[in-house]
């Protein structure tokens, strides 16, 4: 039987089995292995599969025994819908790790920035303030609401909102600033914060990249009036998907709760009938999927060590290598604390950035370019009341490196390799060209001055 691995992100799973790698393997656990925790094997009736050629991905979930042992658990008990107690565990888990008194779990991280919204009471004719490079979830649950989303443009420094850009952009119509933390690098998120309070206003912080990361002290998602954390496979902790909101507003938490469980309530007059107050939505997780996050939350600590570890040494190697910038990694804003969810790096020269990436899936190693600005997709080009530059730059220059917790030492080594050779024979290219360029230049000058 044909053993395959497993690609790391949209992956048809339909006609596979999951079989185990022996512990020695799992780097999630206490071994240093780079080979992939799981593997798939085709199933008998299904058809041959390709063969997938990522073999340093850019991020993909680190599963261990501990995940296999806690879904268990929860397939044995039973309970394995969304009224499992494995998933209030998790939510108090959740939140006696980032210090805040309630949490609330979802399906998506997206279901958890739309149930935000929702709770706020977002809706037709308000305006929500929104970052112009981010993924489109931070900004589809404001469209789902019948709001008009306000972008604003990002800072280089810390690929979020600019401050007084967000300033400018509120109105009488607003009603909340989102702010995306992206990569896991923290937005000047205490500077917004004061700006809205001037205003009245709300602040939903996306986090869905940022879990982990900190500003004096303070976790990321835990800072503005509501924070929405993602457990998408590729994300720091998985579940294979999910989310989580967080925050201290004791009423804004029931609200949410409501909502995300159809708005149901029980019938004081009879304990068995399920009644509904209002349209509310679906969007609770499930047991099992809490079962493996509360598993996941155990290694928290260990993922965000080695994906800082990750980042350092981008930095110190790609340092001295010519066409490409690393401070982002290096220097991090004083106060702040990034996750690293992503290491990235910025090329002095754009035309490198789809060459480099091709290049490296040929030898199978998976880069990504910075998420296109939002203003520049068609859904959202309407939006867009001018241009926006810094998210524009960023986005042609920007390249996310291989930042998988499984990643060994030596796998890192290659990638840096690979980022150093082609920058290195693109410098000695250009050099070349521009020293024929001048060569030329004398050849002609000398020709004109014999004549003359």
């Amino acid at each position: 039987m044909e053993i395959l691995y497993l690609r790391p992100y949209g992956s048809n799973l339909a006609g596979f089995i999951m079989t185990q790698v022996p512990p020695h393997q799992n780097v999630g656990g206490s071994g240093t292995s780079s080979e992939p925790l799981f593997k798939a094997t085709a199933a008998f009736n299904s058809p041959t599969p390709k063969k997938i050629p990522v073999r340093i991905p850019l991020s993909v979930p680190c599963l261990g025994l501990e995940e296999e042992q806690s879904v268990m658990d929860c397939v044995k008990s039973g309970w394995v819908s969304s009224i499992s107690p494995v998933v209030k565990a998790f939510e108090n888990a959740f939140a006696q790790k980032l210090l805040v008194p309630y949490a609330i779990a979802t399906n998506t991280g997206t279901s958890a920035l739309h149930l935000a919204m929702s709770a706020l009471g977002i809706g037709p004719g308000d305006e929500v303030i929104v970052p112009a490079l981010t993924f489109i979830a931070t900004v589809n649950p404001v469209r789902y609401l019948g709001a008009t989303p306000v972008f604003v443009d990002v800072e280089s420094t810390t690929f979020g909102m600019n401050p007084l850009a967000v300033e400018a952009a509120i109105t009488e119509k607003t009603r909340a600033i989102v702010v995306a933390h992206l990569y896991g690098f923290p937005a000047r998120i205490r500077a917004i914060k004061q700006i809205a309070d001037k205003h009245g206003l709300p602040v939903i912080e996306d986090a869905a990249e940022a879990l982990g990361a900190a500003v004096d002290g303070d976790f990321i998602g835990t800072i503005g009036t509501i924070g929405c954390f993602s457990f998408n496979g590729n994300k720091t902790i998985t579940c294979g998907g999910g989310g989580m909101i967080v925050t201290k507003d004791e009423r804004l938490a029931a609200r949410m709760q409501h909502l995300s469980s159809q708005a149901r309530v029980i019938d004081p007059e009879c304990s068995a009938e399920i009644t509904h107050d209002e349209v509310g939505y679906n969007c609770r997780m499930t047991g099992l999927q809490a079962a493996v996050g509360i598993a996941q939350l155990g290694k928290m600590d260990q993922f965000l060590a080695k994906k800082r570890k990750i980042a350092r040494t981008y930095a110190q190697t790609l340092s001295l290598v010519p066409g490409i910038q690393t401070k982002y990694l290096a220097e991090p804003l004083v106060e702040t604390e990034p996750s690293y969810w992503l290491a990235v790096s910025l090329l002095d020269e754009p035309m490198m950035r789809n060459k480099i990436i091709a290049r490296a899936l040929e030898k199978g190693i998976e880069f990504r370019p910075f998420f296109k600005p939002l203003p520049m997709l068609k859904p959202y080009q309407p939006f867009a009341k001018h241009r926006y530059p810094v998210a524009e730059a960023l986005w042609q220059r920007g390249l996310c490196m291989p930042s998988c917790q499984s990643m060994s030492e030596l796998q890192q080594l290659e990638v840096i390799h690979l980022l150093s050779s082609e920058l290195t024979a693109f410098n000695h290219d250009r050099k070349k060209a521009a020293d024929f360029a001048i060569s030329d230049k004398r050849t002609a000058y000398s020709h004109v001055h014999k004549r003359l």
